[in-house]
């Protein structure tokens, strides 16, 4: 006989990319399940929260024009610029995320109560002045920044790298 597969399986798409389409915004795949998603060279300076699919674990924003963000704990949660938004205890828990080569200047993932998995950070070559991060990060990469504020260094320190 063969094996039983649950239909949430066949829906769930491992990895989109999405890389190269001369995307402006992003649009909405807030209903798909999606674990991978590769957003980069393309046009984009923010990404709304309420657009991403809550089952993605991995991002991908190389090479766009993104200038800020963040994700505030579970229930207050918002990316991009000046562009908030309320989850009812949820968001996603992302494990990777890699946003080099962009023009951020903050960079805040934070989750109050210390259940985020988030794990690989990436955000070489950005104009990065300040970074907030919860403790459980492995990897953070922050080279060529040439702003970087010095209490980031301290930050590092706590970091388990």
């Amino acid at each position: 006989s063969f094996p039983t597969r649950r239909s949430s399986d066949l829906d769930t798409i491992i990895k989109l990319d999405l890389s190269y389409k001369k995307l402006d915004s992003l649009p909405d795949l807030s209903k798909f399940k999606i674990i991978t998603l590769d957003l980069s060279h393309n046009n984009l300076d923010t990404i709304p929260l309420s657009k991403l699919p809550l089952t993605l674990r991995k991002l991908k924003c190389t090479n766009n024009t993104l200038r800020n963000f963040y994700v505030f704990n579970s229930k207050n949660s918002f990316f991009g610029k000046k562009e908030k938004e309320i989850k009812n205890n949820t968001t996603i828990n992302f494990e990777e995320i890699d946003m080099s080569n962009n023009k951020l200047k903050f960079f805040s993932y934070s989750f109050f109560d210390n259940k985020s998995n988030l794990r690989k950070i990436v955000l070489s070559n950005n104009l990065i002045e300040n970074i907030h991060l919860h403790d459980n990060i492995h990897y953070l990469a922050i080279s060529k920044n040439p702003n970087i504020n010095s209490e980031v260094y301290s930050l590092l320190k706590k970091l388990t790298l």
